[in-house]
């Protein structure tokens, strides 16, 4: 017969089966009286037919019905058993047989492979090459995997060994792992409490070379559902039957290639790493000598891939220069570049608002400023978003100027003030879970961010916490023919040139990081000192405060001229940086400070007083309903409830009767007063005192002094014309407000032409 092999067995059961035989032959000896040696002879005959089935095998193709017949036919045309017990019994002997030949085999089998794995643990360790597994390659089949594991037809296969279950043959066979066929190909640095991630690369399509990326938390392999829903996400084609299978192979993968993969730092958000070794922009990451790659949870077009270089430096030089040229170009870049210098100097959050009329160079010169970084047109916030999706956009460019643009119709103007609070803190809104526990993922960053509009925001900005973090910049660059023409071409150009200087910029703050305190300490008392000697003593403490964010445009301008040395560019010298930002620093803080509560409270009783019939003079009646409060000579009477309404309206809280207490305005905060000739719950404001405050006192001579009258009248006017909307103004209010006859000062003013007086009498 063919295919013959030499098998031993056990010896037990062919014994038993002896036994079984011997007894049925003794049956049929006492039946049919059948001699002795008969039985020999039938014993003989059928224990050489176990033998036969033992040493020989039958064909592979057969099925098992067709091997019993063929298995039969054999033993009866060898041995001439005919007697159909017998027939059984060897067959089966047979099934015996053939089930201990199998597992025989498998056994076999078994070794074999164990042998294979125990002289590959001596053997030299199998040698991967690094590029094949890290670097992109435009065939998924040239790639290297796991043992068993390939890649053929445009999906993801295993090698694995089954059982016929019929022959009990072991044989090899391909099996579908996934239908889309990806690879590990970066892990991020392992350290102590720093959660492992893994990069998954995966073609886009199969009818594209186009290869994609994206980066999985290595524990949410250990959940099939997170892993297949993740892996789907990002169109890798997985039957859910074989879910098991796929986070086998991540699992060998890991084990058998993962030492090999590239290693990169782990960025959950842009801006500076924890020790500032590190500054994460999108999929980069810049260190003091080198741009190196970087493994990053940043999502989103906007916040990573905008983040990126296009054309040249040299032409990005180019197109900016011209426009660099202007003063306001100058300043406007350096405070944008303070965003990287925030954290380093411990320095809350910038909020610029650049206001006035469309087509004098506010997005031109914000375009600039993101033309550092990456895509300007990409990286622009629109204001018409809600006051969440600012704030998203916003963290998301951590340690990084934002652009915001268009805040002009009265929706985002109505945002913009709550908005700008929350930019200024560097955190955002703390949100509750549905069990009202606040949630853990609120986001702290840091910024300098611009605002670009056509109309003041501190129009809109009621309280002083928010006009003192909402710096007003009102100059624009100049109406010029030529200067238009080259603004339009320096928009359009620098969409094509990005991305260059940001990095360098970064670069140099951490090779001077050891100047940084040195240069702000200097820049502030600088403008310090000047502040002392120009502003009331009532506003020092708020102009210090601003102070802060001038003094980091000093630093954050003498490093970029420094950069731009090194590139190529005109440079400013450091005392024409420092008269850039004092000109800048005097016309948006000095110019006009920003009062304490107590004092706009005070400045708006003034004003509430003098352009109001709400107020009775010196116990007059009046039966209006609308009475507010009395004033005399000596003090001014204010009805409790018709104040806290006022303060509420003008953004400003009741409470501030306490600080009048403190500065000895008033007494007490809550009594009896006569208002009206009726006794009414309020307060008194001691006028003399009042005034003494807003310099609107006159003392000794003062009332002879023309020019200082001259200059309080003038200023009075134009308060009350721009703040309080009033189209002209009475003598008599003047007086009322200022504390001595303007008769004579209004008549000097109109004759040297800085006021105007109507027909009516009034003034404007």
């Amino acid at each position: 017969m063919e295919n013959e092999e030499n098998i031993c067995f056990d010896v037990e059961p062919v014994e038993a089966e002896k036994q079984t035989v011997v007894l049925t032959l003794d049956e049929k000896l006492m039946n049919e009286t059948k001699n002795i040696s008969e039985v020999k002879d039938e014993y003989t005959r059928f224990d050489s037919a176990k033998k036969f089935i033992s040493d020989h095998l039958i064909p592979e193709n057969k099925s098992p019905n067709d091997a019993t017949d063929y298995i039969r036919a054999r033993i009866a045309k060898q041995y001439q058993i005919k007697d159909t017990e017998m027939k059984k019994l060897l067959t089966n002997h047979y099934r015996v047989s053939l089930n201990t030949l199998a597992k025989l085999k498998m056994e076999e089998a078994k070794a074999n492979k164990q042998k294979t794995i125990n002289e590959s643990k001596k053997a030299t360790p199998r040698i991967v090459p690094k590029g094949i597994v890290n670097d992109k390659v435009t065939d998924f089949e040239k790639y290297t995997y796991p043992s068993y594991y390939s890649v053929k037809d445009g999906k993801l296969l295993k090698t694995i060994e089954v059982t016929d279950p019929f022959t009990k043959e072991i044989e090899t066979i391909d099996k579908d792992i996934s239908l889309t066929p990806f690879v590990l190909c970066k892990r991020t640095q392992p350290g102590i409490d720093k959660k492992p991630y893994y990069t998954i690369r995966y073609p886009i399509s199969r009818f594209s070379l186009e290869q994609g990326e994206f980066t999985v938390l290595n524990s949410d392999f250990s959940d099939l559902n997170i892993m297949h829903k993740t892996l789907a996400a990002h169109g890798i084609n997985i039957p859910a039957e074989q879910r098991k299978d796929v986070n086998e192979y991540i699992t060998k993968f890991i084990y058998e290639l993962g030492h090999l993969l590239k290693v990169e730092p782990l960025i959950e958000r842009n801006g500076w790493n924890e020790d500032n070794s590190v500054f994460a922009m999108g999929k980069k990451g810049i260190t003091a000598d080198k741009i190196i790659p970087v493994t990053t949870l940043v999502k989103g077009s906007k916040h990573c891939d905008s983040l990126m270089q296009k054309g040249t430096l040299k032409e990005w030089i180019s197109t900016v220069e011209p426009v660099m040229e202007y003063d306001l170009s100058r300043y406007m870049f350096y405070d944008s570049m303070t965003a990287p210098l925030l954290k380093l100097l411990h320095h809350e959050n910038i909020v610029t608002c650049h206001s006035g009329e469309s087509s004098r160079g506010k997005t031109l010169l914000a375009w600039i400023a993101s033309s550092t970084m990456g895509d300007p047109k990409e990286l622009q916030c629109k204001a018409d978003s809600t006051a969440n999706a600012v704030l998203a956009h916003v963290v998301g460019f951590n340690d990084m100027p934002v652009d915001i643009e268009e805040v002009t119709v009265a929706k985002t103007l109505e945002i913009m003030p709550s908005v700008i609070y929350t930019l200024s803190n560097g955190i955002d809104k703390g949100r509750c879970t549905i069990d009202g526990t606040l949630r853990d993922d609120i986001k702290s960053f840091r910024t300098s961010a611009r605002i670009t509009t056509e109309n003041p925001l501190s129009d809109y900005v009621k309280n002083v916490g928010g006009l003192v973090r909402n710096r007003e910049q009102c100059e624009l660059l100049p109406k010029d023919e030529k200067l238009a023409i080259i603004a339009k071409a320096a928009k359009r150009n620098i969409q094509g040139n990005y991305g260059f200087f940001y990095p360098l910029y970064i670069q140099h703050i951490m090779k001077n990081i050891d100047r940084l305190e040195t240069l702000y300490n200097n820049a502030y008392k600088m403008l310090n000192d000047i502040a002392i000697e120009s502003v009331p003593k009532e506003s020092i403490s708020i102009v210090c405060r601003q102070t802060d964010s001038y003094a980091l445009d000093i630093v954050a301008g003498i490093l970029t001229e420094e950069v731009f040395q090194e590139i190529g560019m005109p440079t400013k010298s450091k005392e024409e940086i420092e008269n850039i930002v004092l000109d800048n620093y005097m016309r948006m803080v000095l110019d006009k400070p920003v009062d304490l509560p107590y004092m706009k409270a005070l400045k708006e009783i003034s004003a509430w007083i003098a352009s109001t019939q709400e107020f009775v003079k010196n116990g007059e009646k009046n039966f209006s309903r609308d009475i507010a409060g009395e004033v005399t000579d000596t003090e001014i009477r204010i009805i409790g409830k018709a104040f806290t309404e006022k303060m509420k309206s003008v953004g400003l809280s009741s409470s501030v009767r306490e600080d009048f207490k403190v500065q000895g305005l008033t007494k007490n905060t809550n009594e009896r007063i006569t208002v009206n000739g009726n006794s009414i719950k309020g307060f008194k404001i001691n006028r003399k005192v009042m005034d003494e405050k807003l310099g609107l006192n006159v003392k000794g001579d003062k009332k002879f002094n023309t020019d200082i009258c001259c200059n309080e009248i003038l200023e009075t006017i134009k308060f009350m014309t721009s703040k309080l909307d009033k189209e002209v103004v009475e003598p008599y209010i003047l007086k009322v407000v200022l504390g001595y006859e303007v008769t004579e000062h209004l008549k000097k003013l109109e004759k040297e032409g800085k006021v105007k007086k109507t027909e009516s009498g009034y003034y404007i």
